[in-house]
């Protein structure tokens, strides 16, 4: 059955699909795409971050990278050997939100939002990186800053105290 550009597609019996009692629609050229990309963010050590990924007309496997080392993601979403790590979202509807609690250093880095080939639909993938910020870090640059402003205010009383 076509219509105009697009054909309908009825997998085989045998078939593995997400959901055999659906037909999956294929127009020339639309393939799976991401209706919301990974962006590029930071939180601060401790703290929770959520890198969103959202994808359409998905067919293919969805998974996670970091750095280039692929995520084993498990039905319930939480992740193997990362316990502080969950795929949240309603994956029926395309939602494969990457959640972070009780962020680390080790944290910090590439991640990448993959899905996989589905006969010939295209492999799409995207990324974003993630900055971890230690608190340590953070009080020492608040207080180097809190020390030069004092240090600016010094410099200032003694100018107007010696010009006079």
């Amino acid at each position: 059955m076509t219509c105009g550009n697009a054909r309908a597609y009825r997998p085989s019996e045998d078939a593995q699909l997400p959901n055999r009692n659906h037909f999956y629609l294929s127009v020339t050229g639309e393939g799976q795409y991401f209706r919301v990309r990974p962006s590029n963010s930071s939180v601060l050590e401790g703290g929770e971050v959520t890198i969103s990924c959202e994808v359409g007309n998905r067919v293919g496997t969805v998974q996670w990278v970091k750095d280039g080392f692929a995520y084993v993601i498990q039905q319930n979403g939480e992740i193997v050997g990362h316990p502080r790590l969950k795929l949240i979202g309603d994956q029926s509807s395309g939602i494969f939100n990457l959640k972070i609690t009780d962020a680390s250093l080790t944290d910090d880095g590439e991640y990448e939002c993959q899905v996989g080939r589905y006969l010939r639909i295209k492999p799409i993938r995207a990324s974003a990186h993630l900055i971890v910020t230690c608190q340590t870090v953070m009080a020492v640059v608040c207080a180097t800053f809190l020390n030069l402003e004092l240090w600016l205010r010094y410099f200032h009383l003694l100018a107007v105290l010696t010009s006079q």
